[in-house]
């Protein structure tokens, strides 16, 4: 119900469209508004007696009662994390900016937040990372499944990138340092850098993305990413075991190649040492010698577009 409720407006758009290219038989905004509603409703009420399974036949108004127990919860995690961080006093001159709400992203439910006094670049030194991730491993406690963070720097993400960190990789965490647990740095989950924009940052009231002019460079690094990853992604969809998706897998192969191709052109032109960096890359990924994975990606456009 939940995903259903975060989706129903991309349905709502869908439905207007073929209104608009058919025929519309009558204004729809009204009703819009009371799916919106009536679905949000529907998804809290099926959270709410599932958390309190006690609690069913027991309600005796339940709009009031379930709306504050919400209100409560998110009181606690927002108030939670604060009292968590704050300690990070002791070890660090840091200071935080704290969210004035947690965000739902599908099923998932994430919390960005803003720090002061700890540079990108300074993240893997000096102890920085490790001391962040183990206090926010003290968080699982809370239903947070993602973490972001932002560094800052005068009212701007110092990038508009965050790192981003899964709870379940502060229980492994976690795991590792009260059990001796081993933790390895290849597992799916680990902390990643992450592209960041203002919706994402809204929960921090007015720190915002930075404006970048973007260089030629960067555009054409960027693009050659992505015509990478798209066929990378092609041939994870598409079987060469059939022939239709084979020949079609093939074409968009050649397509995609082809753009490469006139991208490192022009690359070349730009930066030499760059393109020859992304001819060897190119060249690995289509012969299928590394694995384009959303971490190699991430790794290529810190060393490459954000740095």
């Amino acid at each position: 119900m939940q995903d259903t409720w975060q989706k129903i407006s991309k349905m709502q758009d869908a439905f207007d469209t073929i209104s608009e290219k058919t025929y519309k038989y009558f204004d729809t905004s009204e009703i819009k508004k009371e799916e919106l509603v009536l679905y949000k409703y529907l998804a809290e009420i099926t959270i709410y007696f599932i958390k309190n399974k006690t609690e069913i036949g027991k309600v005796i108004n339940p709009k009031i009662t379930i709306k504050q127990w919400f209100k409560d919860v998110e009181t606690k995690r927002l108030i939670t994390i604060k009292q968590v961080l704050s300690e990070i006093k002791k070890y660090k001159d840091w200071s935080f900016i704290y969210p004035i709400k947690t965000t739902e992203d599908g099923p998932l439910r994430r919390v960005i937040i803003g720090v002061y006094g700890l540079k990108w670049e300074d993240l893997g030194s000096d102890n920085n990372f490790t001391i962040l991730v183990a206090a926010l491993s003290d968080l699982i406690i809370l239903d947070i499944d993602q973490y972001i963070i932002v560094t800052l720097k005068n009212n701007f993400a110092e990038k508009p990138l965050g790192i981003s960190i899964y709870k379940d990789f502060l229980i492994k965490f976690k795991n590792s340092v009260e059990k001796s647990a081993e933790l390895n740095e290849n597992d799916f989950g680990n902390p990643l850098p992450i592209q960041i924009d203002n919706n994402m940052l809204e929960p921090l009231g007015n720190i915002t993305v930075p404006i970048i002019e973007p260089s030629l460079r960067y555009n054409l690094v960027s693009d050659i990413i992505f015509q990478l990853w798209k066929i990378y992604q092609t041939r994870l969809r598409l079987s060469k075991d059939s022939s239709i998706e084979f020949a079609w897998l093939q074409e968009l192969e050649n397509n995609f190649k082809q753009k490469i191709f006139n991208l490192l052109e022009a690359l070349e032109k730009e930066n030499s040492i760059l393109a020859e960096k992304y001819k060897k890359i190119a060249f690995d990924v289509c012969n299928e010698i590394i694995n384009f994975s959303d971490e190699y990606i991430q790794n290529l456009l810190l060393s490459d577009v954000y740095n």
